[in-house]
C-alpha cells in the first residue's frame, strides 16, 4: 500500500495535470476494483473543470466545477500515468481525456477504488 509521501507525490503530479483543465471525456475500461467504479462517472464529469485536488490521509479528493467529487484510494498497486495519446495496457481501468493529455488509472491487484460524491 502506498505510504503517505507516495500519495502526496501522486497528488502533486495530478495537480499539475488536472487543476484548471476541462475533462472532455472519461472512458471506463474495467470497473472491477475493490468497489465497482460507477458507470455514471462519464456523465457527471464530462465538460467539467477540475478546481482542486486535495489529500486526506491516503485518499485523493478531486473537486470539479459541477460540485461533484471523485474520491480515489490507490490500494496497493494503483497509479496514474500521463500520455499524449491513448496507450491501453492490461490493467487500465479509467481513462481521462483532458485538453492536451490523457491520464490513465491502472491497478494490477484491484485493491484501489474510485467513488463519486
Amino acid at each position: 500500500m502506498p505510504e503517505l509521501p507516495e500519495v502526496e507525490t501522486v497528488k502533486k503530479f495530478l495537480e499539475k495535470i488536472f487543476v484548471g483543465k476541462k475533462i472532455f471525456d472519461i472512458k471506463l475500461k474495467n470497473n472491477k476494483l475493490r468497489y465497482q467504479i460507477p458507470s455514471k462517472i462519464n456523465k457527471y464529469f464530462t465538460n467539467s473543470i477540475i478546481t482542486k485536488i486535495s489529500r486526506r490521509g491516503k485518499y485523493l479528493i478531486i473537486l470539479s466545477s459541477n460540485k461533484k467529487i471523485i474520491l480515489i484510494h490507490l490500494g496497493m498497486t494503483g497509479f496514474f500515468r500521463k500520455k499524449k495519446k491513448v496507450d491501453i495496457r492490461k490493467h487500465d481501468h479509467l481513462i481521462f481525456f483532458l485538453e492536451k493529455d490523457v491520464v490513465i488509472y491502472n491497478d494490477i491487484r484491484k485493491f484501489g477504488f474510485i467513488k463519486i460524491y
